[in-house]
């Protein structure tokens, strides 16, 4: 690094410590795509409600629905919010939302998506300034993260004749053990969409992931995280 920038990276850490209360800085806070939990559990009114064409699966491709509704439907009601967002965080791997053919006949039909996204992030071994009580510890971690994308296609030919835009919706979980004092952030984050014309499609959605070392109650350093390729997730007509 170049002495001016030295100088200036100085400056920044000592600024922030003098600060009682310091926030992560903007490039690296939550997207305006993020729903809050009550936003996100709003989503699910419909699901309390025994529609048919929103349906809820576990890691393994089960139907978890009517166990997602009996687990959650009091905390629900209760506008226990929260309760609600974390059991479906903890159980949740993929919910699907068809709309329904009795209303929609005779145009294209939309289906929407919204999966969980679950990667391991290895440290580079990068981090400015460099503290040794950090480089000297097991920094890697994983993260989970849903993203939403919705296609229409055509209900006769089940061909996909749109991709929307693919969304972030919720912000990162940590998953099980990370060292103290560490807090992984989206540094950036990208997504490509597949072809159209046939029966099936994909999005690939890709965050760089970073972290931050607590020192007194600052957030001064930054860790990167190499993240092995983009996210793919596949949606099906019908």
């Amino acid at each position: 690094m170049k002495l001016k920038s030295r100088k200036l990276l100085a400056l920044i850490c000592c600024t922030s410590l003098m600060l009682s209360a310091v926030s992560i800085p903007a490039y690296a806070q939550e997207s305006d795509n993020i729903l809050t939990p009550d936003e996100l559990v709003a989503d699910f009114s419909s699901v309390y409600n025994n529609d048919p064409n929103i349906i809820m699966e576990d890691v393994n491709g089960n139907d978890i629905t009517l166990t997602f509704v009996e687990e959650t439907k009091n905390w629900y009601e209760n506008k226990e919010y929260e309760k609600v967002y974390d059991f479906f965080v903890d159980n949740v791997y993929r919910m699907t939302e068809n709309d329904s053919p009795l209303t929609r006949s005779g145009i294209d039909l939309s289906k929407t998506v919204t999966e969980k996204v679950t990667i391991f992030c290895e440290w580079t071994g990068e981090m400015d300034p460099e503290y040794d009580l950090v480089m000297n510890r097991d920094n890697d971690g994983y993260v989970s993260y849903y993203v939403r994308c919705t296609i229409t296609y055509n209900p006769n030919t089940y061909v996909i004749t749109s991709i929307g835009t693919p969304l972030r919706v919720t912000g990162l979980t940590m998953v099980g053990e990370w060292a103290d004092n560490l807090t992984p952030a989206i540094g950036d984050e990208n997504y490509t969409k597949g072809p159209l014309g046939g029966v099936s499609t994909y999005v690939r959605y890709w965050v760089e992931i970073v972290a931050w070392y607590n020192i007194a109650g600052a957030n001064l350093s930054m860790l990167t995280y190499d993240v092995p390729n983009y996210s793919t997730i596949t949606i099906e007509a019908g």
